[in-house]
């Protein structure tokens, strides 16, 4: 009697979990009603792409009025609640689809794209991961694998995923920005710096790649000139160009200059040991020691080692924030 009570409680507990599972019995559609579902879904997946939700909802009744097991009419139910910001019910939607199709791609794909939208990147990697085992011909597939790969550190994973897809689709200069970042985290800048350069001097994503342009300027190229120049077009500059503009004037030994963009840094609250002791530097060379002194004192009293987790995190989670606007979208959110 209690072996039967804990199966019904199961039941119950299940039932609740997954709305109307346990009235779905899998069947084995005709090849008839699998092509009229096919058309079915291609025209849904046209209408996502111009959010005619309320054309896509009824192609998904209709399509679940053919076969209750088939997963495409969960995946359109997905895919509108992506579109329309209901990431936990779109991941509801996405997982009842893969249980009639463990292998359906564009489920395995919005899953992945559901949990980067809730920043848990490690699990929407493990789904591009498993939509580009189902579907290893998809470029899109692979870019935002290398993506997710490059947010959560597989800078080497990242960096072969971003080839992969160069090698599915030549000339998508986004990948190639992957590839560009990957390759500078792992510190072959050279290369790095040979494909930035290239998408730079032809104008291809300027806005993307003007960061890593000028940090590489500066450190492979050492161009201190070029950067001053480059920057000086800027109508508004980051912390990070503001720093790097600070040690490429003391580089070119314009030291009143590099003291303006020091103070900017250190006023700033993201300086560290090194910003000041370059601060510290460029007034003893224009004679200010006054100031000079001033200023070891105070550093004797800082604790860089403890700021440096703060700073790091600044500047690593804004790189993260800035990878996902690169993030390919099947449909217009």
């Amino acid at each position: 009697m209690l072996k039967l009570i804990i199966f019904f409680f199961t039941i119950y507990i299940s039932a609740e979990e997954i709305p109307d599972l346990g009235e779905i019995k899998p069947q084995q559609d005709s090849p008839k009603i699998k092509i009229e579902i096919s058309k079915l879904s291609q025209e849904g997946q046209a209408l996502l792409k111009i959010k005619n939700i309320k054309e896509v909802i009824n192609i998904s009744q209709k399509i679940k009025s053919l076969s209750e097991s088939n997963s495409e009419s969960y995946y359109l139910n997905g895919a509108i609640n992506y579109i329309n910001g209901e990431h936990t019910k779109s991941l509801k939607d996405l997982e009842l689809a893969l249980k009639f199709n463990p292998n359906h791609d564009l489920s395995l794909f919005l899953l992945g794209l559901n949990y980067l939208k809730l920043n848990k990147f490690e699990s929407a990697a493990l789904y591009f991961e498993r939509a580009c085992k189902e579907a290893s011909y998809n470029p899109f597939y692979r870019y935002n694998l290398s993506i997710a790969y490059f947010i959560i550190g597989k800078y080497e994973k990242s960096k072969q995923e971003s080839e992969n897809t160069i090698k599915l689709k030549e000339n998508y200069s986004k990948a190639k920005i992957i590839l560009a970042n990957s390759l500078y985290k792992l510190n072959k800048k050279s290369e790095s710096f040979q494909i930035i350069k290239e998408l730079y001097d032809k104008k291809i994503e300027v806005d993307e790649i003007s960061t890593l342009y000028i940090k590489l300027l500066f450190e492979e190229s050492k161009n201190y000139e070029l950067v001053i120049q480059t920057l000086a077009r800027k109508s508004k500059l980051s912390l990070d160009e503001k720093k790097i503009l600070a040690y490429s004037f003391m580089e070119e030994g314009e030291y009143i200059k590099a003291i303006q963009f020091f103070k900017m840094i250190i006023e700033s609250g993201i300086d560290t040991e090194e910003d000041n002791l370059s601060y510290l530097k460029s007034l003893i060379m224009i004679g200010k020691s006054d100031e000079a002194e001033k200023l070891f004192t105070q550093l004797n009293r800082k604790n860089f080692p403890d700021k440096k987790i703060y700073v790091d995190t600044f500047f690593n989670t804004l790189e993260k924030k800035a990878f996902l606007k690169l993030i390919y979208q099947p449909y217009p959110l």
